[in-house]
């Protein structure tokens, strides 16, 4: 494998349908993938076939089973992109700042 390779190790998605006057229907994703080594989480709002918001955060000193723990915890949480980076650093150390 090419170090610089992404590879996607586990990934959720949660639909929420149209609720007139609350919520128009969207889709978020989760997803954990390793870089040269480095494990990262990307949580991403898509409406249609585009994704509309996400965030990027590479964690700092987690292995593999506290990665999947982590994403499932936001999963099962429904953790929207807008507040997956607060949720992760309260959790874990992240080893660059969140970016969306």
């Amino acid at each position: 494998m090419n170090p610089a390779q992404t590879e996607l190790l586990e990934s959720y998605a949660r639909d929420f349908s149209e609720i007139k006057g609350l919520q128009a229907a969207h889709r978020i994703g989760y997803a954990l993938y390793d870089k040269a080594g480095q494990l990262g989480v990307v949580v991403c709002r898509e409406a249609g076939q585009s994704c509309t918001r996400a965030v990027h955060c590479t964690l700092a000193e987690a292995d593999l089973e506290f990665g999947r723990g982590l994403l499932r915890f936001l999963y099962e949480n429904a953790i929207p992109p807008e507040n997956a980076c607060d949720v992760i650093r309260d959790i874990c150390t992240v080893a660059e700042e969140c970016a969306g």
